[in-house]
Order: structure tokens, then sequence, then C-alpha cells
């Protein structure tokens, strides 16, 4: 490898892309002094509108912003949904198969973190009367218990 990996990264950071990575980080300093960007809001349902068609006007927003704060609950489900159908598409290249691989994960976690817990962790406490004496506490053995005496069976060897 005579300093072909060196070569190849130098390209990269002369080229359009590390250019395209500074003018990004001028625009949040501007937008920082500024104050703050407001966050892309997503396309409104038309009325009358097939849900496969808002699905895939949210999911081409997701796409393009990789912004999941403005969309709501009902919005990520039918994204969700429509990606299953565009990526089941014969024509789909790998790499747009990579990028909406990539928003289904977003669509999940935002939902997964959306989620209400189901089970109130007050209500899995532990009863007072029990006590705690941590992992290295001494095991004590069962008391024993003898039946009553009319049940009791008899032996003999």
């Amino acid at each position: 490898m005579a300093g072909g990996g060196f070569e190849g990264f130098r390209r990269l950071a002369e080229g359009p892309t590390m250019n395209a990575i500074l003018e990004e980080l001028n625009d949040h300093a501007r937008a920082t002094a500024e104050g703050y960007r407001p966050l892309p809001q997503p396309p409104a349902r038309e009325s009358g509108e097939p849900a496969v068609s808002y699905g895939a006007r949210i999911l081409a927003f997701l796409l393009e912003t990789s912004c999941t704060a403005t969309v709501d609950d009902a919005g990520l489900e039918l994204a969700e949904h429509t990606a299953m159908i565009v990526v089941s598409a014969r024509e789909i290249s790998e790499l747009a198969i990579a990028r909406i691989s990539d928003v289904r994960h977003l669509i999940a976690s935002a939902l997964k973190a959306r989620k209400v817990p189901s089970v109130d962790p007050v209500g899995v406490a532990v009863a007072p009367s029990a006590q705690n004496l941590g992992p290295m506490a001494p095991l004590a053995p069962p008391v024993p218990s003898l039946p009553p005496a009319g049940e009791r069976v008899s032996i003999n060897f």
C-alpha cells in the first residue's frame, strides 16, 4: 500500500464532500449565532388522500431530512408500511434499500421511545417485611416441619 490509502483520503478531503461538510458547519455556526433553526415540518395529509400516498410522502420527507421529531405516530407507522412496499420493488438499487433500512431503524427507535411503559415500576416493589441482605448474605436452611402425628407414615426397615 504505497500511500494509496492516504491519497484516497486526500482526494476525499479536497473533493466536494469536504466542501459540503464545511458549508454545513458554517450554516450551523450562523444558525447558532442567530438562534436555532426551526425543525423541518412534514407535509400535511390532504383530504381524501390514500394512506399509502401519504406514507410515501412521509417516507420521502424522512429520507430527505431524517427528522422524526415532527412526524406523528400514525405518519411514522404509514411510512414504515410504505417502506416495506418500496423495498419489495424489483428495480430498486441496493443503495436505496440500505438508505430505506436506515430510515426504518429511525422510525422504529422513534416509536419505541414514544411508547409509554406498560409496567408501573412502583407497583413491582418488594414487600417491606422482606429483608434484603444482599448477594453475600448467608443462606439460611429452611425450617424443618413435620406433619401432624396422625398423618405420619411409619417406615420399618
